[in-house]
């Protein structure tokens, strides 16, 4: 296992506490995208594992992540989703997410992603856009391999659901994805998003 931390402009004390622990730690420019790439870039393992900073692994991660990959074989695969907090309509959210997740083969990025070294780099890494680039790298594994879901649960925050609310949130994410089919400029949607605005009408 090699830990790699990627910032991308923390202005908390992040990297003060990171740089304390065992693994590597480099500072990108900010962006999702750009900061998984730039830790792929620098891992030296053969399996690779992009999961948010807000994340909560299960204890036996590793170890599933190898046996996902050894018996199911996908070119990627992914966690089941739960929400860390208890918050109205969790119960909802979770299995409204598992059954796009599993029966669409459409997971988000907030549900881990992991997958062989060489098969990444193959793909061409996630697309460096402003947002929906977990959708994007999706679609392209989607197309040329095998998606499958892990058997363990990785926690995600609630925070945003816990801001905004279970209704209005889920209704905000669908208009993000109906924003970007129609061609809004991804980064007026990211904007829209993180303030929790409607990309469809505050663009």
């Amino acid at each position: 296992m090699e830990p790699v931390i990627v910032d991308g402009g923390s202005k908390d004390n992040t990297l003060s506490i990171v740089r304390q622990m065992k693994c590597k730690v480099v500072v990108s420019p900010s962006g999702r995208a750009k900061q998984m790439n730039k830790g792929a870039a620098i891992a030296s393992g053969d399996i690779l594992f992009f999961a948010h900073a807000d994340s909560i692994l299960p204890d036996n991660w590793d170890i599933c992540i190898r046996e996902t990959i050894e018996k199911k074989q996908p070119l990627l695969g992914f966690f089941k989703f739960k929400i860390a907090e208890n918050i109205k309509g969790k119960a909802l959210i979770e299995f409204g997410t598992n059954i796009r997740a599993n029966l669409l083969k459409k997971p988000y990025g907030d549900q881990g992603f992991f997958l062989k070294r060489d098969d990444f780099f193959k793909l061409g890494c996630f697309p460096e856009v402003p947002i929906l680039e977990d959708l994007l790298f999706v679609k392209k594994a989607k197309s040329r391999g095998k998606i499958a879901c892990a058997d363990e649960y990785l926690l995600t925050s609630g925070r945003r659901w816990k801001k905004y609310g279970v209704w209005k949130t889920t209704y905000l994410n669908q208009c993000v994805l109906l924003a970007a089919f129609l061609g809004y400029d991804l980064k007026q949607i990211r904007k829209a998003y993180l303030s929790g605005k409607n990309p469809l009408f505050n663009l």
